[in-house]
């Protein structure tokens, strides 16, 4: 059922967007913007409506996978930062201790609390700031991970706190009237938290802002625990584990091309590369393959127009894994309702990536081989993360996608050195003729290649700002200038650090 009511509502979303881009009057981009506003806002509450059934219901599934907890908060601020930024806000993110990384759990169902809990302290905060603080009691298996919002917003008055968590209710009919919502997000955040057996609150004060803290438990994935899944780890040194299979890969970010077909080729992979969904399409119509890889944002096609057609005009049943710049709730739904079977988060973890074919495709042979000998190699091949590093460098970041393989690492970074200077020139190139669209696309191209470098902390908010400024129709080449130049500095001293720093440890 929700396929069929979230389709409609994406054909007016995306049909807007494309009326957005004719040549239209003032006042007639004024009612496609109020068209898409209303359009996004009602996608949201049938979102939650959904959701508030599903959990009603007992049709909640929790998983329990591996995810870098690091990775996921990036990805919230990554979301978020943009949206803070356009309301003069700002948007920390602040570590009370030093947490382990690898953790079991729901990282959907995490990020979705995030979502709702940043988004209404975004909302409810006229000025100030929003920090994100990160916590937690550890043992030596378990962390009980303590998140706390924190808003400089209007608050809430001390009657209502009791009741705030429950459905459809916000903090006054005022408060409705002024800021909008369903009154359904800190419901279903509350369901969330508890079903994954941890506990939601907040304090308060009108005039002052308001906290939400909550706590939930996760398993730590320790060597040793990692032993006992059923891991990638184990079965990536296997070559051959994937015979016969033949994937086609669509992505024009060569960066992201070199990761993936790195990663196929070790597990015995055949691949094609498609640069764009066009390509894509040409490719499908001549050849067989097992599994599409398919980005959703490329010129040319994107990915969700590219697997409509696929799947209205080719017939093609074909599983098709979305490649997505967030691990946000809403993406893996987003991507079903295009005819997607799945989707995963760039940038993309040897782990998470093999299990995910694994879902998909057979294992049609796996030679063990010589098990003792196979993990010798692997330990003398592995990262440790160092003591007093750099913290422009997001080490936990690089480890998580690599799993510590020193080659792997190697390879990634060097290629990082050759082609962002160039993914730049294409970006500076592009703003010298002012083509804000294809300003955009390189911004948004470049933070999956910053991340596969560790460089998230500086590179990902500038360029979050340089592609929505970009695609805001009142921005001048003179402010995007600004960015530019300050991007093309950060970028230069993060090389010069992985040069420095990075590599040295990866090749000692």
């Amino acid at each position: 059922m929700s396929h069929e009511i979230r389709t409609p509502l994406q054909a007016i979303i995306g049909f807007t967007s494309l009326l957005a881009k004719e040549k239209l009057t003032d006042k007639q981009l004024e009612y496609v913007d109020g068209i898409d506003t209303a359009s996004h806002n009602l996608l949201a509450i049938v979102n939650d409506i959904l959701d508030v059934s599903k959990i009603e219901a007992g049709m909640i599934r929790l998983e329990k996978i591996p995810f870098s907890l690091t990775g996921l908060l990036h990805s919230v601020m990554q979301l978020f930062e943009p949206v803070a930024r356009k309301r003069g806000l700002e948007l920390h993110l602040q570590f009370e201790q030093l947490l382990p990384d690898h953790l079991l759990g729901d990282p959907t169902r995490l990020t979705q609390i995030l979502v709702n809990l940043v988004s209404n302290a975004i909302k409810f905060t006229n000025e100030g700031k929003i920090t994100i603080v990160v916590g937690g009691q550890r043992t030596e298996q378990q962390l009980n991970l303590s998140i706390a919002v924190k808003d400089t917003g209007i608050g809430i008055a001390s009657e209502r706190l009791p009741y705030i968590f429950d459905r459809f209710e916000q903090a006054d009919n005022k408060v409705t009237r002024i800021y909008g919502g369903s009154g359904l997000g800190l419901f279903i955040s509350r369901q969330l938290v508890e079903l994954q057996g941890g506990h939601i609150g907040v304090s308060s004060e009108p005039g002052r802002g308001s906290t939400f803290f909550l706590e939930i438990p996760y398993t730590i994935t320790s060597a040793e625990a990692r032993r006992q899944l059923p891991s990638a780890k184990e079965l990536m040194p296997i070559a051959g584990s994937f015979q016969d299979i033949k994937i086609l890969l669509v992505e024009d970010s060569l960066m992201n091309q070199r990761v993936v077909s790195t990663f196929l080729e070790e597990w015995g992979v055949q691949y094609d590369i498609a640069e764009n969904g066009k390509v894509a399409i040409y490719k499908l119509e001549n050849n067989q393959y097992d599994l599409v890889l398919m980005d959703v944002q490329m010129p040319e096609m994107d990915g969700y127009s590219a697997t409509e057609y696929i799947r209205e005009n080719l017939n093609l049943q074909i599983p098709i894994i979305a490649m997505t710049a967030h691990a946000m709730a809403g993406e893996r739904e987003k991507a079903l309702s295009y005819g997607m079977n799945d989707y995963i988060a760039k940038p993309i973890r040897q782990e998470d990536f093999y299990r995910l074919i694994a879902r998909f495709v057979p294992l049609r042979k796996i030679n063990k081989g010589n098990s003792s000998s196979s993990e010798a190699s692997a330990a003398a091949s592995e990262l440790s993360l160092p003591a007093g590093a750099d913290p422009q460098i997001d080490y936990n970041y690089l480890m998580s996608i690599s799993n510590g393989k020193k080659a792997y690492l190697n390879n990634i970074l060097n290629l990082f050195i050759r082609q962002a200077p160039a993914e730049l020139a294409k970006l500076q190139h592009a703003l010298q003729q002012e083509d804000l669209g294809a300003v955009a696309q390189m911004a948004h191209s470049m933070k999956s290649t910053v991340g596969y470098a560790g460089l998230n902390k500086n590179l990902l908010p500038l360029l979050a700002q340089i592609e929505e400024l970009a695609k805001a129709q009142s921005t001048t080449t003179d402010q995007l200038s600004q960015l530019v130049n300050k991007l093309e500095e950060q970028l230069r001293a993060g090389i010069e650090r992985i040069k420095q720093e990075v590599l040295p440890m990866v090749n000692s």
